[in-house]
């Protein structure tokens, strides 16, 4: 009995052994596909980048006001989303850049060459300007909606039930 352990024990070391060595190969032949299949996507796209370019110097700012003008008539619900999405990519874009702070200019009274007498109000630092945080701050939880009355549709399952209803009401009275 321990002689059968002892021979399956040593088939399935062997048998890893040999998975484990395929498996590695499977994976270098995988590695090798795969770096060759990104290597042609990049001719690939390199290539339609280059056709593109061409195109586009080949035409006028005409035709292609006129493409785009044809293309919006034919795909508006396309159009309105690429430029809401345009939009808010340059939305956040725009947001991206800090904003400098902005300090009030003074200037001297071009009239007059003596000094103007200064005030409680003047003598205090300029005010800066706020600048809002991007969208990284955590923001406040939004308060929870007030459950709306709502009517239900006018179904004729519905409608029978109210005809029923103020017959009722009216059978009562």
């Amino acid at each position: 009995m321990a002689q059968l352990q002892a021979d399956i024990t040593e088939t399935l070391r062997r048998n890893g052994v040999d998975l484990s060595e395929k498996a590695k190969d499977l994976a270098k032949v995988a590695g090798k596909k795969a770096k060759r299949a990104v290597k042609l996507t990049r001719k690939d796209a390199k290539r339609s980048v280059k056709a593109a370019t061409t195109a586009l110097r080949a035409t006028s700012q005409s035709e292609v006001g006129i493409r785009t003008k044809i293309f919006v008539k034919d795909h508006p619900v396309l159009a309105v989303a690429g430029f809401a999405l345009a939009g808010f990519a340059l939305t956040r874009l725009l947001r991206s850049y800090p904003r400098a702070n902005v300090e009030p200019q003074t200037q001297a009274p071009a009239s007059s060459s003596a000094p103007t007498p200064q005030t409680a109000e003047s003598k205090q630092a300029p005010r800066k300007i706020a600048v809002k945080p991007s969208g990284d701050a955590p923001r406040k939880a939004a308060a929870p909606r007030k459950a709306s009355a709502t009517k239900a549709p006018d179904t004729p399952a519905n409608v029978k039930g109210k005809k029923a209803n103020k017959a009722k009401t009216k059978a009562s009275k």
